[in-house]
């Protein structure tokens, strides 16, 4: 995952929208005189579209459309679709050494969450 680039397509499909939709409705473009007509736009644009879609990197990287395996904070230790259980059952639930597995995990302060394809996020534990 590289959030670069994932933050890159993002933005280019939000400015996409901005010049061919939002800057043609109501001849908004017409009013474009310099960089700053169009920036100042850019703004309204972006107070228009709210919270939803945020245009700043940072803001991309707290939002629901930056992957969560960008922020180091989580890893995936399989290569499997999230909505077939019975495949993470059987090569990881039901392995003879899962239990060993977690307890090793607890030891480094990882939480596990089987429902999202055995993604491993770092919280608090008292050892």
């Amino acid at each position: 995952v590289n959030p670069e680039q994932d933050y890159r397509n993002y933005l280019l499909g939000l400015l996409e929208v901005y010049n061919d939709v939002y800057l043609q409705e109501h001849n908004r473009a017409n009013n474009i005189k310099t960089i700053e007509d169009y920036i100042s736009m850019l703004f309204e644009f972006s107070k228009k579209l709210g919270s939803t879609f945020l245009i700043t990197f940072s803001g991309f990287m707290l939002s629901a459309r930056s992957s969560i395996f960008s922020s180091g904070l989580a890893v995936t230790i399989a290569d499997l679709p999230m909505d077939v259980d019975k495949d993470k059952d059987d090569l990881f639930i039901l392995n003879k050494n899962f239990s060993f597995y977690l307890r090793k995990l607890f030891e480094v302060f990882f939480c596990y969450c089987v429902s999202f394809s055995l993604q491993l996020v770092p919280c608090s534990s008292d050892k």
